[in-house]
């Protein structure tokens, strides 16, 4: 028999989605746990329907209410909760990077358009593309010049960086349409941004690029920092 006795929808109603409100209401009725056999397949916590929580505080709110229903065990909710915070995190990723692709279409390089978001706790610190020094004319002609343009050029990363203006330790940096390039790697590390994310390398680009990337990632190895590639986003 279940030992919960209160209404469930007096305590989190607004955060359950229906699938939820429907397991839960039909469990307390009923007052019995499913058997443990089931417990996985049948009760297993749905993922998917995290999109009908506002936050991941009240997915976890949703999650603790279950938990007593099926009478989950520590280590069940323990990895739950992991979980939840996954998906979450996955989300975000894909919204800043999809805002980095968006910034990037401001640069006026006709070859590479980069853009690059600093973030932390989910919040957004700097945004960057590149381009020409403010001054600079932005003449076709110089980008159509390789030469003269590697010698202007700053990179998205680098100018979200400087346009941060304060500390970035523990700070998280999200790129379009790749890994920061080995050169600006070391730049984001030495000012203390510690996690990265980017889409995977695409097959067109990873013999101009790939040599760049892979050290680009020895580097965020060597200084204990961590990357996340996006496989499904790709130029």
């Amino acid at each position: 028999m279940s030992e919960f006795k209160t209404d469930p929808f007096d305590i989190i109603k607004d955060h359950l989605s229906p699938e939820l409100k429907a397991r839960a209401s039909s469990l307390v009725e009923a007052e019995c746990l499913p058997e443990p056999a089931k417990k996985v397949d049948v009760y297993t916590w749905p993922t998917t329907d995290l999109q009908d929580f506002e936050t991941p505080q009240a997915a976890m709110d949703a999650l603790q209410l279950q938990a007593k229903i099926l009478d989950l065990t520590p280590e069940e909710l323990s990895r739950e909760e992991r979980k939840i915070l996954a998906v979450a995190e996955d989300k975000w990723d894909r919204r800043f990077v999809q805002l980095a692709q968006f910034i990037s279409e401001w640069s006026k390089d006709p070859s590479t358009r980069v853009g690059a978001v600093i973030t932390r706790d989910r919040r957004i610190v700097s945004t960057g593309y590149n381009g020409f020094p403010q001054g600079m004319s932005d003449d076709a002609a110089l980008y159509a010049n390789r030469e003269e343009k590697y010698s202007r050029v700053i990179h998205g990363e680098t100018n979200a960086l400087i346009f941060a203006n304060q500390s970035l330790e523990g700070a998280t940096l999200h790129t379009w349409p790749f890994a920061p390039c080995d050169r600006c790697a070391v730049q984001m590390l030495q000012a203390g941004i510690r996690r990265f994310v980017f889409p995977k390398l695409s097959a067109d680009k990873v013999e101009r690029w790939g040599a760049s990337m892979e050290r680009s990632k020895l580097f965020f190895k060597e200084c204990g920092a961590t990357w996340v590639e996006l496989p499904e986003i790709t130029p």
